[in-house]
C-alpha cells in the first residue's frame, strides 16, 4: 500500500483523493512532465512497475509505446506522459472497482430515497434531509487534475479505453478512433 505521506502531492495536483475509490490503492505514479513537450500522452492507469518507479509507461506497455514514439521521430523527453488515474486499481481490476462503486452507490440511493420517503411522512421539507452524497469513480477523482494537465497540450494521445473516454467522450471507443486523428472542443477550442 501507499504511503499516506505521498498523496498530499496528488491532492496538491488537483486529485480528490479524499473520495476516490483508490484512495488506499498502490500508487500515485505522478506525470512525467518535459520542457517544450508538444504531445501528451494519456494511459488509463499505471501498472506494477510504474508504481515502483514512480513515474507512467516504464513498464511493458510502456516499452512498446515507446517503439512507436521513436518511429514517429521524438524520444521520450519530447512527450509529457500521464495517466488518467495515478494510483492502480487492486489487481489491476477497474471493471471490478467501479461495479463495486456502481453497487455502493445504488444502495446509497436506496437509503437517500428511504430518509426523503421518511423526511416527508414526518412533515420535514426535502431541503432540510441531509443526503448522503454518491462516490465518484477514480476517473472523476482524477478528472480535475488530468483537464489542467492536459489543457496546454493541442496534440493528445489516448492510450487505452478510459483515457479515450475521458478525453473524446464517454461513448468514444479506441477501436473507432485508432489509426484517425480526432477533432476535440475543448473549453471552446479545437484540439
Amino acid at each position: 500500500m501507499t504511503d499516506a505521506l505521498v498523496k498530499p502531492d496528488a491532492v496538491a495536483l488537483g486529485c480528490r483523493c479524499d473520495v476516490c475509490p483508490l484512495r488506499d490503492a498502490d500508487g500515485p505514479a505522478f506525470p512525467e512532465r518535459h520542457a517544450g513537450a508538444q504531445v501528451v500522452v494519456v494511459g488509463d492507469s499505471p501498472g506494477e512497475q510504474e508504481i515502483r518507479e514512480g513515474r507512467p509507461f516504464v513498464g511493458p506497455a510502456g516499452n512498446l509505446l515507446m517503439k512507436a514514439i521513436k518511429q514517429a521521430g521524438l524520444r521520450r523527453n519530447d512527450v509529457h506522459w500521464t495517466n488518467v488515474m495515478l494510483c492502480q486499481p487492486p489487481e489491476n481490476d477497474l471493471a471490478r472497482v467501479l461495479k463495486v462503486t456502481q453497487r455502493q452507490n445504488r444502495q446509497i440511493e436506496r437509503q437517500n430515497k428511504e430518509a426523503l420517503k421518511e423526511a416527508k411522512k414526518a412533515g420535514i421539507p426535502a431541503d432540510d434531509v441531509e443526503q448522503t452524497p454518491l462516490i465518484p469513480t477514480p476517473m472523476a477523482c482524477c478528472a480535475p487534475r488530468l483537464n489542467r494537465e492536459v489543457a496546454p497540450f493541442d496534440r493528445v494521445i489516448p492510450a487505452g479505453s478510459y483515457a479515450v473516454r475521458q478525453l473524446v467522450g464517454k461513448g468514444a471507443s479506441i477501436f473507432a478512433l485508432r489509426g484517425s486523428p480526432v477533432t476535440v472542443d475543448r473549453s471552446g477550442r479545437p484540439v
